[in-house]
């Protein structure tokens, strides 16, 4: 058979597997609310930035300002054990990023500005919460890939930045495989990376656990903390337009950092290796590193008192 029929053959069986996938699977049920209030707590509180409603909480009046920033697949929920006690004596914000939380999801066509799902968007999201806030300077705290958030936010605009505490942090993102890259340059088939998206539901437990180092202190609450937001509708599609969105790549730029930094990682991480996390301690000129014993990705939740005493000296330090 000529290589070129065996070609348009191949191409063919691909296609028609394609186009018979959305029939061949079963869809996993979505979230059904529609108004993210409907899930809130007391607490909660709600803001619209360019026709985005942002889901958040602030707590406290001391000073400086401390801004949270959650990780991938997580909500301001994983801040709670922190929260009561930082607050005390700091001014507290915690909020839900564009694609993950209570934070509405907007649809490719309705921003004008920076795709809000990218690292750009994300940044000038933070930075419009602080505006509408009023809050002139603040150490950003992120967590996992809320670092690389936190890290291009201090790049960006330094004067809005008094500190940055990185908390098992991702500044870099994996290069897209071939076949994320065909799913995310064809529309037609955006269907299968909701699909893909979905697939936390099923996976969520095991991906929860793997993140902590003793699995058995993940309790009901926290499990309902982590699954509210999927009863959110198009939890899925926001989920799978942030995969699209571009992300920068701020590790190469690490060294660049000229304001205060703290790295904190579990000695136990599994998500993101605690030998990583020194390893960017040593590219950081003046960085500063605490590492938690008996903790996963997750120490803020793990090890609260650890996490709190660490965050109080380091900011003692940077605010004398």
């Amino acid at each position: 058979m000529p290589i070129i029929l065996i070609f348009i053959v191949t191409l063919t069986v691909i296609g028609v597997i394609f186009g018979l996938i959305p029939f061949l699977i079963k869809p996993l049920p979505g979230g059904e609310v529609t108004d993210p209030r409907e899930l809130a707590d007391t607490c909660s509180q709600f803001i619209d930035l360019n026709g985005i409603t942002i889901h958040y909480k602030k707590f406290g009046i001391g000073k400086p300002v401390l801004i949270l920033l959650h990780g991938i697949g997580s909500n301001l929920f994983s801040w709670e054990k922190i929260i009561p006690v930082l607050s005390e004596q700091f001014t507290i914000i915690a909020y839900d990023w564009v694609g993950f939380g209570l934070t509405t999801r907007p649809k490719p066509g309705t921003w004008t500005r920076d795709n809000p799902y990218g690292t750009s968007g994300q940044v000038n999201t933070l930075i419009g919460l602080m505006d509408a806030l009023a809050v002139e300077k603040a150490v950003l705290v992120g967590h996992s890939f809320g670092g690389l958030i936190a890290g291009e936010t201090s790049l960006l605009h330094p004067d809005r930045v008094t500190g940055l505490i990185l908390v098992d942090p991702v500044l870099k993102v994996k290069r897209r495989s071939i076949l994320m890259k065909l799913l995310t340059r064809t529309p037609k088939l955006d269907w299968f990376g909701h699909y893909l998206s979905r697939q936390i539901v099923l996976q969520g437990d095991n991906a929860l656990r793997r993140a902590w180092h003793d699995p058995s202190l993940i309790t009901s609450v926290i499990l309902e903390g982590y699954y509210k937001p999927l009863k959110m509708a198009g939890w899925d599609y926001g989920l799978w337009e942030f995969f699209k969105a571009e992300k920068i790549n701020v590790l190469a730029k690490a060294g660049q950092f000229k304001l205060p930094v703290l790295i904190i990682t579990g000695s136990d991480d599994r998500i993101v290796p605690t030998r990583s996390s020194i390893e960017l301690y040593r590219w950081i000129p003046g960085a500063e590193m605490a590492v938690i014993d008996d903790a996963g990705h997750n120490p803020q939740e793990e090890r609260p008192s650890e996490f709190i005493s660490i965050i109080q000296a380091f900011i003692g330090k940077i605010t004398k």
